[in-house]
């Protein structure tokens, strides 16, 4: 059972946060600056009154493992979704843990009960994970894109790769990619890879034609040094979802107080409808 109790006070006195912040002018510019910069300055607060917090006798939260397939570390979206829904669990009296695996390993643990649940995925997840259940508030929003460097004609939807002929690049575990590439392109067509940044070093020494990859992620890659010059550029949308987080069905209850407190949130301006 991933279910445990813990002993923790680092979030103390989190709740007075957001609206210390506002009486400020530098507070109201950094929550007009976007839902990371709102959320960071939200969570680096509670560290900072962690000493205050130590002096207070200890309680004990709920703590789930969530299982994620973009590092709170290094990359924008990982940072965003850990943030928000840290905030979501500190409402409701849990805490997060955070860990990051490849997609296909995370979508095994999950569906096994080795996680308590994912952070994030498409709608359709659900239809081939049964025993995951979809929280009913997405939380953010993102584009799958094709990206090449050798010059092609634009592309615009995933019909438009059919008949072309392309050797196409995508990131494993990935579902949507998955089952969307294989209805328009032969399997001897396709080649998964375990990271993103794999997937365009292929790209850029011609192992494939086009990478398709989720283009806020991709972006962010392509700004390292080793990317310079080589030309690697988005030649197209393939689609706009929606990102939601599972949980395991044992924690069925927790569905809806979690999408109810993602409401509340997007209310509250802390993060965009």
């Amino acid at each position: 059972m991933l279910l445990y109790k813990f002993q923790k006070s680092e979030a103390f006195a989190l709740a007075s946060l957001p609206w210390l912040c506002k009486l400020s002018k530098l507070g109201k510019r950094i929550f007009r600056g976007g839902p990371l910069l709102a959320l960071m300055l939200t969570l680096s607060a509670s560290y900072s009154v962690s000493a205050e917090a130590s002096g207070h006798s200890r309680t004990q939260k709920t703590q789930l493992l969530m299982g994620a397939v973009l590092s709170k570390d290094n990359t924008y979206l990982g940072r965003l979704g850990y943030l928000i829904y840290s905030e979501v669990f500190r409402r409701l009296d849990m805490e997060l843990v955070y860990d990051v695996y490849p997609p296909k390993r995370a979508s095994w643990m999950a569906e096994h009960g080795e996680l308590d649940g994912e952070i994030g995925r498409a709608f359709d997840y659900q239809d081939s994970h049964p025993n995951l259940i979809r929280i009913e508030e997405p939380i953010f929003s993102v584009t799958l894109s094709a990206f090449a460097v050798e010059p092609i004609t634009a592309l615009n939807g995933w019909n438009s790769l059919k008949a072309t002929g392309y050797r196409v690049g995508y990131r494993s575990g990935y579902t949507v990619t998955e089952d969307k590439l294989s209805n328009v392109l032969p399997k001897d067509k396709l080649s998964g890879v375990a990271e993103s940044i794999h997937g365009l070093r292929k790209l850029s020494v011609s192992r494939t034609d086009v990478y398709v990859d989720i283009k806020e992620h991709i972006e962010r890659i392509l700004k390292l040094k080793e990317f310079d010059g080589i030309g690697i550029t988005n030649v197209g949308e393939m689609e706009e979802m929606k990102v939601y987080g599972y949980l395991h069905k044992r924690h069925k209850d927790l569905v809806p107080r979690i999408a109810a407190m993602l409401k509340v949130l997007k209310r509250e301006g802390v993060i965009p409808n």
